[in-house]
């Protein structure tokens, strides 16, 4: 079996995750994607996206796809004078192992938690934060 990678962009468009959203109380995101049934289900994947504007954030958001947990985003702790503008206007590029076996050849779910911070109000419960460019790096079985 000869195996090369594949890639599927998730989402390209920035997406906001938080209360900020246009959506009520948007704790968390789902985001749906297909694979074609070409990839290979005992290989690992690798998710790569950016993130901007996690920045005070009590814990790195969760990232689950199919209901099972795959990682976290990491927040952007940059400190010092003025860092505070970087980590709200930069995109920070993150990446994380997706185990074998949590895609499954057609619908998939990739779902994000927005992470709570230490000023929480009723309208206010999450550090929004905006992601992009998810894409899924995967091997394929080239005979299919």
């Amino acid at each position: 079996m000869t195996a090369v990678a594949d890639f599927k962009i998730i989402l390209k468009h920035p997406l906001i995750i938080g209360d900020a959203a246009p959506e009520d109380d948007q704790e968390e995101r789902e985001i749906p994607f297909r694979l074609e049934s070409n990839f290979l289900i005992h290989e690992r994947c690798l998710l790569q996206y950016e993130v901007r504007g996690l920045t005070v954030a009590n814990q790195n958001p969760t990232v689950e796809i199919n209901n099972k947990t795959v990682g976290n985003i990491s927040v952007n702790d940059i400190t010092g004078a003025g860092n505070d503008y970087i980590a709200d206007k930069v995109w920070f590029q993150q990446s994380m192992v997706v185990e074998p076996g949590q895609l499954k050849p057609g619908n998939n779910t990739l779902e994000i938690k927005a992470p709570s911070w230490a000023h929480t109000t009723t309208h206010n419960k999450y550090d929004d934060f905006n992601i992009r460019n998810i894409v899924l790096m995967y091997k394929t079985d080239s005979r299919r």
